[in-house]
Order: C-alpha cells, then structure tokens, then sequence
C-alpha cells in the first residue's frame, strides 16, 4: 500500500501477543512471526513509513516474546528485532531496560551457532549477520549495565570459537561484533580483557608443546590488530594497574616488599608483554615507560624481571618493529645493566645478550 510522499506502510497487521480473549497458539504464533520476519528483511528503511511498524515495534519487546521459553519463538522475535533496530537505525526507539533484554535475547539466541541441526540455525546466522553488518551492537556502550552486558557476549563469543561445530564463516562476523564493542566503548571489564590477552600466553604454551594455535587466539590477535591505539590505551591501564598491586607492598610495613603471589602475577605480566611484542608490538607502545621504570627499580627482582624482558623481547625475530629505534630510551637504560651493583643482574643481561646474538 503506497502513502504519502511514496513511502511504503508494513503489510504485517497481525496480533502478536495473546490475551484472553485472543488466545494465539505456539504454532500460529510462530507463522505470524515467520510472516513479519520476511517482510522486515527486505524492507528499505528509506521508503518505508515508520509509522505502521510501531505496533509490531512495541509487540516484539512484550515479556510474553522476550521472555518465551519456545526457542522458534525466541529466534525469531531476536530476528525481527534486529531488523526493527536497522529500520530505526542510529536511534534505538527502546529505552534502556527494554535494550537491555532484547540484546540479552540475541545473546542467548547466538549462544546456538555452533549446533547447525538445531532447527533455527538459518535464523541464528541471519542474527549474528545483522548486527555485525548493522552495527546494533554499540547500543550496549551506552547501557547502565554495559560492562555486565560487555562480558556476556564475550565470554559467549570466545566459547563459540573454542568449541567444535562452529561454521568457519561465523568467525569473522564474531570479530568485527567484538572489535566494534572495544572501539565504541567507554571502558572496557577487567576480565574481559583478561580474556582477550590470556589467549597470547596460552597460545605461546600450545605451540611450545603441540606446535598448534589455541581457539580464540586468532580472535583475540584481530580484535588487537583491528583497535591497536584503543587496545594500547587500555593495556597500558591494565599493566599499571597490576605493577602497582604487586609492587606496593604490605600495608603494615614500610617497606614494598613483593609478596611470593606478587612476584608470580609481575612474572605473568612480562610474559605477556613478550607474546604481545611478537604479534601485535603497537600495543606496547606505552607499556615500555612502565618496563624502563622497573630497570630502575629498588627492588633487586623487579630489576632483574625487566631486565631479562627487555632482554627476550630485543631476540625476537622478524618483529615487524625495531626496538632499538622505537624504544631508544628504554634500550640505553638496558645497555648499562651490566654496571648494575647487583651481580645477579649483570649476569641476567649477558644471558640475554647471548639470546640476541
């Protein structure tokens, strides 16, 4: 039906929501669902008149569909939601608790993709296709709850990957959803980061012993790759963050003695700073401020960790940037450690010396 200034209104204008005196059965409720997918995924925002979506609009955040324990149900509701936020697109017109539970449907709804005979899978992968291709995905950066929110798809997506099933053309549309999430947001979880950096370390240990790559490392190193001044940024954080909690000492003394758990977690973290210089060096771009402070250390075993760091991260080979002539400051404090007073540290840097050469 054409209307006014050629716009288009939807043809859908059926009952969505069952009452007591319109009782709408599973099964009808699933062909009315089918019914107003189809047309929503080919409708051109530009010519459609917004106007006749909105009773579908506010129909499809009902508990009744939201909340539906029916998994068609559920995939398809999370599928015409995802075409009403393209149709609405850049405004979302629901407001933040209505958000909220309809990306916590996606989330559930993807959770699935790695279970192709599930019945649903077309649906799924026409979920995850939209909000990747759409960018929907933001909307949870401006959520009251966008940290929780943040972490529940991450943790989702970095299963799906490690898991067997998983179509290989889910990958790249898993990533650009997650790179898309770290370049919009205003901070980033703690243990989400943790998640993408720790796939660096147990990478580097799976190829030390089986000579094969860990799931989701691929993932963590795009996402890096794809947000290198965000993710230099927030590492930056994250180092400092730790170095401090591990340097500070007790409380109880005067003196930063470091704690047998402190100096394991500082040993974790210049691993990490190694695997992260042979992928994606960028991201330590402020990270070796925090290392060239540590040569200068009081503590002997700081001195001695940043030492043997700098050391390990100058012999890698065919790093795609040049410490030397990116890190000239920190690579002239190394220099002079074999003046360093402590034995044990001259004898670190010619340890690593004999690395390098």
């Amino acid at each position: 039906m054409v209307v006014a200034k050629g716009l288009h209104k939807l043809k859908f204008d059926q009952e969505l929501i069952s009452t007591v005196t319109s009782h709408i059965s599973s099964k009808g409720l699933i062909s009315r669902l089918q019914e107003l997918y189809e047309e929503l995924s080919s409708v051109d925002p530009d010519s459609l008149d917004i106007s006749s979506v909105t009773s579908v609009k506010d129909q499809l955040v009902h508990k009744k569909l939201l909340k539906n324990t029916n998994s068609g149900i559920q995939t398809l509701t999370a599928c015409c939601l995802s075409d009403i936020l393209r149709i609405y697109a850049p405004d979302a017109p629901y407001n933040a608790q209505q958000l909220s539970d309809i990306f916590k449907l996606f989330f559930h709804t993807m959770k699935h993709l790695n279970n192709t005979d599930n019945g649903y899978h077309n649906l799924q992968m026409y979920l995850i296709s939209r909000l990747s291709e759409v960018r929907s995905i933001v909307l949870i950066t401006d959520l009251p709850n966008s940290d929780a929110l943040t972490q529940q798809i991450f943790n989702i997506f970095y299963d799906l990957v490690s898991s067997d099933g998983l179509p290989s053309r889910v990958v790249p549309l898993i990533s650009d959803i997650l790179t898309e999430i770290i370049s919009e947001s205003n901070s980033v979880p703690h243990q989400t980061l943790k998640l993408i950096l720790n796939k660096f370390l147990t990478n580097n240990k799976s190829l030390s012993k089986f000579g094969t790559t860990v799931p989701g490392y691929k993932l963590s190193l795009s996402i890096c790759n794809s947000n290198i001044d965000r993710m230099a940024r927030l590492i930056t954080q994250f180092f400092s963050e730790i170095i401090y909690d591990c340097t500070k000492g007790d409380d109880n003394t005067e003196e930063d003695i470091i704690s047998e758990q402190g100096l394991s977690q500082l040993k974790k973290l210049h691993m990490l700073a190694i695997e992260l210089w042979k992928n994606v060096p960028e991201l330590l771009s402020s990270v070796m401020g925090l290392v060239d402070n540590e040569l200068d250390a009081d503590d002997e075993t700081v001195r001695d960790l940043a030492t043997k760091t700098i050391g390990d991260i100058i012999a890698v080979p065919n790093s795609r940037m040049n410490f030397v002539e990116k890190h000239s400051d920190t690579y002239v404090n190394w220099i002079k450690k074999p003046l360093d007073r402590s034995p044990t540290i001259r004898s670190s840097w010619l340890m690593s010396l004999n690395k390098i050469i």
